[in-house]
């Protein structure tokens, strides 16, 4: 029997030295596998000038803005503008009735004429020494006073006559030829297309920033694509509720009509020979914020410090220089020290160091 269990004992061990070596003959020989480099997309890091900003939202103001008004109680006779058109300085808007204005400037001027005569012939007589001081002086007071008179009733007839003060853009008027218009009744208004100007409000906690003469960006909320630049003229030296009050002028030729409301943005601290790369290059991690170059051929990662964010491009204070050649696509996917083949477009080149190899 114990023979038996011996001859099944070696049996087992024959059949599994034989699977054994069946599996080494028919395997092959663990080979190390090989890796192509990795392609990636590079540029050459570069420095440019950049402007710290500040975003606030105001209206548009006209330098020249007036609402013109009527001096006298009085009939209109003539309207002489229409709305919406441009009018030139000293051009005559609107007319009031004036006949009786008109007869008292007319008796002022016949008062005027027999005032003046009698005082020239009391000045005769007061050379001959034929009349007292006393005549004289009365002669010559009614004289004064009668012009006075004429050009106090002249002024009043020149009110019944509505002047443009400037050139600029007039809106409609509610009133008609025939109405009857109180002293002081609000006409239409006039504003300077030509000289226009935005006044807003910005943190006041950056008050130190701001300058008179800085650029601003005026935007309009309705349509972005409707943009003009303007600089700052005022500052105002209060705060208010934590803003400040700024203004600037507009350059000409802007569509922005006064009452319009619009968004702000000032250009303050201007920082000149910036490290800066795109944000789309940076990597985020728990390390902190990194970057990849490349340099002998084969990606470095760099930790890097950032500042502000400028339209798709990261400040960088700390880990990267002007002149190295940054990854910008395929980052995502490098090791430290891994070799790299760079690939611009439709050239691909082994990267050196030197960025002027670079094939863009």
């Amino acid at each position: 029997m114990r023979h038996k269990k011996l001859a099944f004992s070696l049996g087992i061990i024959v059949v599994l030295a034989g699977v054994s070596a069946s599996y080494f003959y028919l395997g092959e020989a663990p080979q190390k596998r090989a890796f192509s480099p990795a392609q990636v997309e590079t540029q050459p890091i570069t420095t440019r000038t950049l402007s710290d900003q500040e975003y606030g939202y105001g209206t548009i103001l006209s330098k020249d803005y007036v609402t013109l008004k009527s001096l006298q109680t009085n009939r209109i006779t003539g309207i002489q503008f229409s709305g919406g058109e441009t009018v030139s300085k000293g051009q005559v808007l609107l007319t009031q009735d004036t006949r009786t204005a008109k007869a008292q400037v007319a008796q002022d001027q016949a008062q005027l004429t027999q005032a003046k005569n009698e005082w020239q012939r009391q000045s005769n007589l007061r050379k001959k020494g034929l009349i007292s001081q006393s005549d004289y002086d009365d002669a010559y007071s009614s004289y004064k006073q009668a012009k006075a008179l004429l050009e106090q009733d002249t002024a009043l007839l020149s009110e019944l006559t509505l002047k443009a003060p400037f050139s600029g853009v007039i809106s409609s008027t509610d009133y008609h030829v025939g109405d009857l218009l109180d002293s002081g009744s609000s006409i239409a208004t006039l504003y300077d297309a030509n000289h226009l100007l935005v006044q807003y409000q910005l943190p006041a906690s950056a008050r130190s920033d701001y300058r008179v003469g800085q650029t601003v960006t005026i935007e309009s909320e309705l349509n972005t694509e409707n943009k003009v630049v303007g600089k700052v003229t005022y500052i105002a030296p209060s705060i208010d509720t934590g803003l400040i009050t700024l203004k600037a002028a507009i350059d000409e030729g802007s569509n922005f009509k006064p009452g319009q409301n619009v968004k702000v943005v000032q250009q303050t601290k201007v920082r000149t020979n910036q490290v800066t790369i795109p944000t789309g290059s940076l990597l985020t991690n728990l390390e902190g914020t990194q970057a990849y170059i490349v340099e002998d051929g084969k990606a470095q990662l760099r930790n890097v410090k950032v500042g502000n964010y400028y339209n798709g491009y990261v400040q960088i204070l700390s880990g990267l220089k002007a002149g190295e050649s940054l990854v910008t696509n395929g980052q995502n996917y490098l090791h430290s020290d891994e070799k790299v083949v760079v690939n611009n477009g439709d050239k691909i080149a082994s990267h050196s160091n030197k960025t002027s190899g670079v094939t863009r």
